[in-house]
């Protein structure tokens, strides 16, 4: 059955990917979108910081949802560079993306796999789900131990280059996504529940 998506997300989805509502982006502009979880992920935002001047330089601009424990938040500046710590509308940030950063919460899958869009994934240790994102080939896991900011650099780079690629990684996230999850669980659990009939 999958599992059940918050119902704020699938209300927010937009069928026509018009972007961000709240940040000014043009519309034809390549997105690299970083989330760390709500506690930030902070040797993944050094490695993007260090990695992003490479990446705005190319013309591309990103949206870096950092957390709140990064103490070193406001230490690059760029007006293609846009850094919060927390952002609402994570529907229409992950359907404006071209490329995500991610770690691998099971939450955060669902949602890429919803909105088909490709990522890099560098979870904590044992993260099964990367693994499964992996193998379907929707997405990229790179185990942070074994990441460098160069690496990272040169990684996002080449899948942005790759518009074939990504297409295969998005179509590949987007067979792994169930919406009707909830509907399916509540069906399949009233069926359960429902009492036998008399023979």
């Amino acid at each position: 059955v999958g599992t059940p998506v918050r119902s704020q997300f699938l209300d927010a989805l937009n069928t026509d990917n018009a972007g961000l509502p709240d940040i000014d982006i043009p519309p034809d502009a390549t997105v690299i979108a970083v989330v760390g979880g709500s506690q930030g992920a902070v040797a993944v935002n050094q490695m993007v910081r260090a990695a992003a001047p490479a990446w705005v330089e190319a013309g591309n601009w990103i949206v870096h949802i950092t957390g709140t424990n990064d103490l070193e938040v406001d230490s690059y500046s760029h007006p293609q560079y846009i850094h919060r710590p927390f952002y609402n509308n994570m529907a229409a940030l992950f359907q404006r993306a071209n490329l995500v950063i991610s770690r691998a919460g099971e939450d955060t899958l669902i949602e890429l796999a919803i909105t088909a869009t490709p990522s890099i994934l560098s979870p904590y240790p044992f993260a099964y789900n990367a693994q499964a994102f992996q193998q379907a080939g929707a997405g990229q896991l790179h185990q942070q131990s074994d990441l460098t900011t160069a690496q990272l650099q040169t990684l996002v780079s080449g899948l942005l280059s790759d518009a074939s690629g990504l297409h295969e990684m998005s179509e590949a996230a987007r067979r792994l996504s169930t919406t009707d999850s909830a509907d399916k669980m509540r069906q399949l659990i009233s069926r359960e529940l429902s009492p036998v009939s008399a023979v």
